[in-house]
């Protein structure tokens, strides 16, 4: 039996992991105890990696774009792979019954996208309605299909609808 310093119980040896340096050879919490720990630990230190690094970020925006373009240069098909991947996917849902007067819609678009990022100081994406690839639908890349959002709202909006 032995008693465990967390939840302040006395439990059975076989419910406390090992620990060499112990006189008894045993940690001084029990398991369960220390898979709360771990299981919060790894929790909130993920989130303060996250919040960290998005600090950093915005910190260093220079240097984040070097690193970036770095990672882009030293793992270029891999770069090139994704950007293909997409390209043949929007290539792949713009239909070819689209006329002249769509496709001129289309630029209009991304037209309007530049006018209001410089209008606004605020960067504006042009979103897909319905997401090219989705998980259970994919759109299309037609007029009706697309809309200007800030980038931001864009970004967290991912691949859904």
């Amino acid at each position: 039996m032995k008693f465990c310093s967390s939840c302040k119980t006395t439990k059975e040896a076989v419910d406390f992991n090992k620990r060499v340096r112990s006189k008894d050879g045993l940690q001084t919490h029990c398991r369960n105890c220390m898979k709360k720990y771990q299981k919060n630990y790894n929790k909130n230190n993920k989130e303060v990696n996250r919040l960290r690094v998005k600090k950093w970020r915005e910190e260093n925006p220079e240097r984040n774009k070097q690193t970036a373009r770095e990672w882009q240069y030293k793992n270029r098909h891999k770069f090139v792979a994704k950007t293909q991947k997409r390209r043949a996917a929007k290539l792949n849902a713009t239909p070819p019954w689209l006329n002249e007067d769509h496709k001129f819609m289309l630029e209009e678009i991304y037209e309007l996208r530049e006018m209001r990022t410089q209008a606004t100081g605020v960067v504006h994406h042009v979103d897909h309605i319905v997401p090219l690839r989705g998980t259970t639908v994919c759109g299309l890349h037609v007029p009706w299909n697309l809309q200007v959002i800030p980038a931001t709202d864009n970004i967290r909006k991912g691949n859904t609808l």
